[in-house]
């Protein structure tokens, strides 16, 4: 017998937020470096909708030195960090940078 499984993506945990918080504005910095930054940026930015799927977030790339990625939320910095820890082939790094700003969005943000 040949059975066709279907493949559901995780689905996110039910969020924190009531229905009459407004969805906030992120802004993401990030740095146009060799690659151009894409895989940072997109992480940064499924991350932030991770929390807030209704979330407006704006993109600024920079040509900084050193590389960093900074997230604004409606005009706040609320976190800066290395963008070299969002790199795809640092996996232990990407995942803890990952789970800081989760949890940074988490604690300041959905109160």
């Amino acid at each position: 017998h040949h059975r066709q499984h279907q493949i559901h993506p995780p689905q996110p945990p039910p969020k924190q937020q009531t229905k009459s918080s407004p969805s906030p504005s992120f802004t993401v910095h990030f740095c146009h470096n060799c690659d151009g930054g894409r895989q940072e940026r997109d992480t940064v930015h499924n991350t932030i909708l991770s929390v807030f799927p209704n979330a407006s977030v704006e993109i600024q790339r920079h040509d900084d030195y050193p590389i960093r990625v900074r997230v604004e939320a409606d005009g706040k910095e609320i976190y800066s960090g290395r963008q070299q820890d969002w790199f795809r082939k640092y996996g232990d790094r990407r995942s803890a940078s990952i789970q800081t700003l989760t949890k940074i969005l988490q604690d300041n943000l959905t109160k």
